[in-house]
């Protein structure tokens, strides 16, 4: 069976390019082999061997989004590697793995628009497998132990990609009402996965000098050198703070929001609550103090007299004591009428210290 995903016989790894013109705001990606996508930069050799895209930049992040929302395509093409797996590990023929060599070029597309990163997926998937089937009938494995530690070679050169690019967004806070998660590139280009192997292509393309990033079976790679870029850019790639959608914004921009007017919303709303929280913890401090603070002010009047400092500081103490027990149990998530019940308990208690104060002054 002859599949439609490009693969050349002699290719053994996968390999993924990206060119990136920030100036033009622009971003190029190639899938195929290293050798074809080499021939292609430098020589511009097009071939049916590779496939390239070129589209504005930002592009991978939403790429990366559509995967995380497209659940039900991503388990296709997991049942799918999961089958030819089991085929090279029981040691059988091409032809029973059609069904999910089928099914992967029924995922896989051509399209002007379409999804890179799934179509890297497939890719990656569909040459290990076919260079690990070739190894395996070029060897006439007959024991069985054999034939595992070439399922085995297959299982992990999957995990080394699928793994780190499924499950970086697994452990992430779902989005409310909904079964989506999104990458979280900061954990994912900063996690124990993130060894790759680079290779750097200058070429020339109408006259202008570029640069292009080449990794092989390995996308993480890709993200890492991506955000790198961005970043010297005065870009980087960051999740909205309300949706988790990537998005790609200006390293100086904290606002960190992907332009739909539901997050603008809930952001906005949500900042005002936090300031209103602030603003009633604060308030209670402020009542507090400004008790504390005025009636302490009271001793000032017997600079001669240390007995009557003494009573106002006893009167003071066992004042602050019972405020401080009802101040405890008040927050900015306290009722209005506990606060206001609270500010008349402040009053009261200033008002029988400043008649003290008044008694000890006539004594003077």
């Amino acid at each position: 069976m002859k599949a439609e995903i490009m693969i050349p016989e002699s290719m053994t790894t996968a390999s993924i390019a990206f060119v990136l013109d920030v100036r033009s705001e622009r971003e190029t990606i190639i899938i195929g082999s290293y050798e074809n996508i080499h021939d292609y930069l430098k020589k511009g050799r097009n071939s049916n061997d590779i496939q390239v895209s070129s589209r504005k930049l930002g592009t991978l992040a939403e790429e990366m989004n559509e995967l995380a929302m497209a659940d039900n395509r991503m388990e296709e093409i997991i049942e799918a590697s999961n089958g030819l797996y089991n085929n090279i590990s029981e040691a059988q023929g091409n032809k029973n793995a059609e069904q999910y060599i089928s099914a992967l070029n029924g995922i896989y597309s051509r399209a002007p628009r379409a999804n890179m990163l799934r179509n890297y997926i497939i890719f990656f998937i569909f040459t290990n497998y076919m260079r690990i089937h070739k190894e395996q009938s070029g060897e006439h494995h007959i024991f069985s132990s054999e034939t595992r530690k070439s399922a085995e070679k297959f299982s992990a050169e999957y995990n080394q990609i699928i793994k780190d690019m499924l499950t970086s967004y697994r452990n992430l806070p779902k989005i409310e009402e909904s079964d989506v998660y999104y990458w979280d590139m900061s954990r994912s280009i900063g996690s124990d996965c993130t060894d790759y192997d680079a290779h750097i292509c200058h070429y020339n393309a109408n006259g202008e000098s570029k640069v292009a990033y080449i990794t092989d079976d390995s996308f993480i790679g890709l993200i890492q050198i991506y955000s790198d870029i961005l970043n010297q850019c005065n870009k980087k790639v960051r999740n909205c703070r309300v949706c988790h959608k990537l998005i790609i914004v200006e390293r100086e921009n904290d606002k960190c929001l992907c332009g739909n007017p539901d997050c603008e919303k809930k952001y906005s709303s949500d900042r005002n609550k936090v300031a209103q929280k602030k603003c009633r913890s604060n308030t209670i401090n402020e009542i507090y103090n400004r008790f504390s603070n005025n009636s302490a002010n009271f001793r000032r009047n017997f600079p001669n007299h240390p007995e009557f400092r003494q009573q106002i500081d006893d009167a003071l103490k066992a004042e602050r004591k019972v405020l401080l027990a009802e101040k405890k149990h008040l927050s900015e998530s306290s009722p209005q009428d506990k606060i206001d019940e609270f500010q008349n308990n402040c009053n009261e208690a200033y008002y029988r210290l400043q008649t003290l104060n008044e008694k000890l002054m006539e004594k003077r």
